[in-house]
C-alpha cells in the first residue's frame, strides 16, 4: 500500500503502482548499533507518491540481529 493525494488534498491508501519493499541490511558491530540506525532512519522523509509507507532495516551480525520496522500511519479511512 501507499498513500495518494486526491484533488481536495486528502490522503487515501492505494495498492496501484506500489513498488517492492526492500530490506536494508546494515552490519551490527555493537549492542547499540540498532539505536543509531533507528535514529538516523526515522529522520528520512517518506516518499508517499512512489514508495510504500514502511521500511525494513536488518541490523545483522552472525550472532545476533535486530529487525527495525518503521512505518507511517494515517487514521483516514480508505475510499469505498
Amino acid at each position: 500500500m501507499r498513500l495518494r493525494e486526491d484533488r481536495d488534498g486528502d490522503l487515501w491508501f492505494t495498492s496501484q503502482d506500489v513498488q517492492n519493499i526492500p530490506i536494508e541490511v546494515v552490519p551490527r558491530r555493537s549492542e547499540d548499533d540498532w539505536v543509531a540506525v533507528h535514529t538516523q532512519a526515522a529522520r528520512v522523509p517518506y516518499q508517499f507518491e512512489t514508495r510504500p509507507a514502511i521500511r525494513f532495516i536488518l541490523v545483522q551480525s552472525p550472532a545476533r540481529s535486530e529487525l527495525i520496522i518503521l512505518c507511517h500511519h494515517n487514521n483516514s479511512p480508505t475510499p469505498p
